[in-house]
């Protein structure tokens, strides 16, 4: 990962369209929405924010050129957004997207990242003047699986540190993640420790992607 790919993509923000939601969270006294909507027969990232009444404040299509989704999103420091998902087609068969919105809600842009296989990004938090963005990579994975991947960027959008962890077995994902005290919570799914069937996977990260602990839950079933 330390040479990952970038590519500064175009965007474009007005649309009305049929929504997709990915999720939805509440952030402060705000409701970010993500997901993708339909424009013109192609799938669209899509970024909503409403008010606690509900009332929508932004609603923003960023088109790259490619199809793709975000999967979430967070408030940054200066009142903006920042969210991550993924693109099919900017590098590998699908790669991580992260945009960075402005307080104005104006697009300050957006990049794909990752290999020539399939990677996205599954959950961002800020972190250390940056973001933390974690999701599954295929590119770096050691067999043909997946493995969880962990990329920092700075304000700028540019690559601070990324690194790939798991082991050479079979699948292993990540869904969400939450700081607790300048560490970061991974949790997420594993098959490389129970062969069968799916355990719950839990990885305690520090602010440099270090493993600190992890723990796997679940039966033989």
């Amino acid at each position: 990962m330390a040479h990952a790919l970038l590519v500064l993509l175009l965007v474009s923000s007005a649309f009305t369209a049929q929504l997709e939601v990915s999720g939805a969270k509440i952030v402060e006294s705000y409701i970010l929405v993500y997901g993708s909507a339909i424009l013109d027969g192609r799938r669209i990232p899509v970024l909503v924010e409403l008010s606690e009444r509900g009332e929508p404040l932004l609603g923003l299509a960023v088109d790259v050129g490619y199809e793709g989704a975000f999967l979430d999103a967070a408030k940054t420091g200066d009142g903006g957004l920042i969210a991550v998902g993924y693109v099919r087609g900017a590098l590998g068969a699908r790669s991580i997207l992260v945009t960075r919105v402005g307080a104005d809600g104006r697009v300050e842009w957006a990049k794909a990242l990752g290999g020539e296989v399939s990677d996205y990004g599954k959950c961002v938090v800020a972190l250390g003047g940056g973001y933390a963005i974690l999701g599954v990579t295929r590119s770096y994975s050691m067999i043909s699986g997946t493995d969880l991947v962990y990329v920092v960027v700075d304000e700028k959008g540019r690559v601070v540190s990324a690194k790939v962890f798991g082991i050479p077995a079979y699948e292993d994902f990540v869904e969400k993640v939450y700081v607790l005290d300048g560490r970061l919570l991974a949790v997420g799914t594993t098959w490389s420790y129970n062969v069968s069937i799916s355990d719950a996977l839990l990885v305690e990260l520090g602010e440099g992607g270090e493993v600190l602990d992890a723990a796997t839950l679940g039966g033989a079933d």
